[in-house]
């Protein structure tokens, strides 16, 4: 982060910072992942409808608005830890000048601050700390960093079967409108038996080869988690564009250079 910074007589510092867009779709991204908590969609549970649909549904400005909140809580502080002297004596307040995801973000940060100045710190004892990581976690967190970085390779059959990951295209129609819709631009992937977007569906993919299309209803109960779709009935018309297999834990590691798990 570039940082510019001046303080007046009377100790009012004023930060002037150029954040990376990677820094800005960082928290658009964070601000997306909470807002689509909130997101009822038929056919979805929630917490699990895809990123593009909570756009549409909820509006980039609402997004944007939401994520210039978490925007303020990663940046001052990043800001004021650029001057080492400096102590902020009240809250800093933030105005952001230019915010949009993909775009570098122009901030200014107003701050009553006090000078200090450090002792001598040579010869001082410090004792090292050490995070223990229970092995539940450690396990979760190589199953997120697998998922997320490791790529994906046709299967060795065509037709889909429990535990392959398929990606397909996708309309929902529903009392005959067209709810939602996935083109084989814009397609989805999900992993047979364990489907987050919509564990209804997956019987009725296993058997259906690639290159084919199936449709089929779903009913979903009274008692369906989701108020808007209890007892309502849902069509669904599904193309399996590719059936396929993630790549072996072990093989990511190799191919990105690490050498054990432990790294």
């Amino acid at each position: 982060m570039e940082v510019q910074h001046e303080r007046d007589q009377a100790g009012m510092t004023t930060v002037r910072a150029e954040v990376p867009a990677e820094v800005v779709n960082e928290v658009y991204d964070k601000a997306l992942r909470r807002l689509k908590r909130q997101v009822n969609v038929p056919g979805f549970r929630r917490g699990k409808v895809p990123p593009k649909m909570v756009e549409s549904i909820l509006g980039k400005e609402n997004i944007l608005e939401y994520a210039k909140e978490l925007f303020e809580e990663r940046v001052v502080p990043e800001a004021l830890s650029e001057l080492p002297t400096l102590v902020a004596l009240e809250a800093p307040e933030l105005t952001i000048d230019h915010f949009e995801r993909g775009e570098a973000a122009q901030v200014t940060v107003r701050v009553l601050t006090a000078m200090v100045q450090l002792g001598e710190t040579k010869g001082l004892a410090v004792e090292q700390m050490r995070s223990v990581i229970e092995d539940a976690a450690a396990e979760a967190e190589l199953a997120r960093y697998h998922q997320t970085n490791a790529t994906y390779a046709e299967a060795d059959h065509s037709d889909v079967r429990d535990g392959d990951h398929v990606l397909f295209a996708l309309r929902i129609v529903r009392d005959g409108l067209l709810m939602e819709e996935y083109t084989s631009e814009d397609p989805l992937r999900v992993k047979i038996g364990d489907n987050h977007l919509n564990p209804n569906i997956d019987d009725h993919l296993i058997g259906v080869s690639a290159g084919q299309t199936t449709s089929f209803e779903v009913t979903y109960p009274d008692d369906y988690e989701n108020e808007d779709l209890r007892g309502a009935t849902v069509e669904f018309t599904v193309e399996i564009l590719a059936v396929q297999n993630l790549e072996p834990m072990d093989a990511m590691f190799e191919r990105l250079g690490v050498t054990s798990k432990e790294d």
